[in-house]
């Protein structure tokens, strides 16, 4: 699998969901848990880093589409595009790089904490970000 077919199995994965801010928790969660469903894919991500998240290609386009549309519709508060998608990005690639050190460490835990956490930096309250960030996944495309 490459990172365009993983983004394209997350867009038909999430096709049927309303809620852009689970949109973004299902992705953020989804590929967090690369390092552990396909490591391989996971290691290019790390290789290649933060201009891959952020360029026009792969999951970037979708997550500033995402982004743009939540905070129109008044669900999340991103302010600045660019820096809102460096720092989700970033935050995930940190995220990976931790699971790649500690292979013991729970990929879907840590990954639903981080979905949380962004959701609240963009603005949701704690509450609703972990019920947004630990609803069940959808099966991945």
């Amino acid at each position: 699998m490459t990172l365009e077919q993983h983004s394209g199995r997350l867009e038909s994965t999430v096709a049927h969901l309303d809620d852009s801010a689970e949109v973004f928790a299902v992705g953020v969660r989804l590929t967090g848990r690369l390092q552990r469903n396909h490591p391989q894919v996971a290691r290019i991500l790390l290789r290649v880093g933060l201009p891959r998240l952020v360029s026009s290609v792969g999951l970037a386009p979708r997550t500033r589409e995402l982004l743009r549309a939540s905070e129109t519709a008044g669900r999340l508060h991103v302010g600045d595009l660019d820096a809102a998608l460096a720092s989700a990005g970033g935050s995930l690639l940190g995220l990976m790089q931790l699971l790649d050190a500690e292979p013991h460490m729970d990929a879907e835990k840590a990954g639903d904490h981080l979905a949380a956490n962004l959701l609240r930096m963009f603005g949701l309250p704690h509450d609703e970000a972990w019920d947004v960030a630990t609803r069940p996944l959808p099966a991945l495309g």
